[in-house]
């Protein structure tokens, strides 16, 4: 019997790819480019991202977006769908900057926003003047991932914007620029606020590189907050001067989130009873300072639900953590072992864990 010889010449083109072929063939740029035209953009950015030779027909497609946008000609109805849409979120899918005459034609029809949150690589000096001058109306405020001109979109102590803000997340970055912008917002000019979130993308605070950088954070927190009942800092070193002044101006904490906030060389002695209404305490912590940080100062009789990332807890941390917090109701940690689920539910009945490391 004879081995079945295996053909060594060229596949024939399947259909499928004879059709995009056709498609996209540099002969016919207009039919690509009405078939680009159709797709959403995250899969327009997706097909240039993978095929750079699409990337003219992608631009083109959202070259006539922008001249669609520009023109504010919706139709009736979608004109006025457009202004009940009370929630934006843009975040960015690449380092890549978005062009900010784009972002604001995107944004100008919702009038009717009340929740806005940018999460860009880029933005100039016009985007900010943008949303103070359309959007200083909003309740709901984040903005993220640029390094954000502060002062501009929030203005100074002479001219506040903004003043309806509910919940307000800073990504506050490195800069030192941006950083020093903080010491320029004032607890009075936002009554309403209620919800704060400062986001660095380093340890600020522990080895600070200028007195300026360390002062502007201060002069942040050494102001009475008493209407906040959310405070959540990421990446910002607590050291005991600054939680000192968190536990004096913060008083009315009802949840408290601090992710990645503590290093071996700054852990601070905190008593949680400086919050008499704290009920939710979330933790995202360097793993090497769980000794030293959680089970040595923290304690609170009124927090009922503490969430815990990055700290692998055995049978002796549970143990001391049920003995910290006697309101506790729920746990959300990393058990080091699986077998200690059902044990913890056997000893205590009356506390739902969840083990979120298995």
């Amino acid at each position: 019997m004879e081995p079945t010889l295996v053909s060594t010449s060229p596949h024939p083109t399947l259909p499928g790819l004879a059709l995009l072929l056709g498609l996209f063939h540099s002969s016919n740029p207009h039919l690509g480019q009405r078939v680009v035209r159709h797709l959403y953009n995250r899969d327009q950015l997706n097909l240039a991202a993978v095929c750079h030779r699409l990337r003219d027909q992608v631009s083109w497609s959202n070259q006539t977006f922008r001249e669609h946008l520009a023109r504010g000609d919706w139709p009736g109805k979608i004109g006025h769908r457009l202004r009940l849409i009370r929630g934006f979120r843009l975040r960015a899918l690449t380092s890549m900057p978005i062009e900010t005459d784009l972002i604001q034609l995107i944004i100008a029809p919702l009038t009717g926003l009340k929740r806005l949150e940018l999460n860009i690589a880029h933005a100039n000096n016009e985007l900010p003047q943008f949303l103070v001058r359309d959007f200083a109306y909003v309740s709901h405020l984040a903005l993220l991932g640029t390094p954000w001109n502060f002062t501009s979109l929030l203005g100074t102590s002479l001219s506040p914007t903004f003043h309806h803000l509910v919940s307000l997340t800073l990504g506050c970055g490195r800069s030192q620029l941006i950083i020093d912008d903080l010491g320029d917002i004032l607890a009075t000019d936002y009554p309403y606020l209620r919800h704060l979130s400062l986001c660095f993308t380093a340890i600020v605070g522990l080895y600070p590189e200028s007195p300026a950088e360390w002062h502007s954070l201060l002069s942040l927190l050494d102001q009475p907050w008493p209407q906040i009942t959310d405070l959540r800092l990421r990446q910002c070193s607590l050291g005991n001067k600054v939680y000192q002044l968190i536990a004096n101006n913060f008083r009315n904490i009802q949840e408290v989130t601090f992710s990645r906030c503590y290093t071996v060389q700054s852990v601070p002695k905190i008593s949680l009873s400086a919050f008499p209404q704290l009920h939710c305490l979330y933790i995202n912590s360097n793993p090497v300072a769980t000794d030293q940080y959680i089970f040595r100062n923290l304690y609170s009789d009124t927090v009922a639900f503490v969430f815990m990332v990055n700290i692998g807890l055995d049978w002796e941390h549970l143990q001391l953590l049920v003995g910290r917090f006697p309101n506790l109701q729920e746990l959300q940690v990393e058990l080091t072992s699986i077998d200690l689920l059902p044990l913890f539910k056997d000893t205590y009945p009356f506390i739902q864990i969840r083990d979120l490391g298995h």
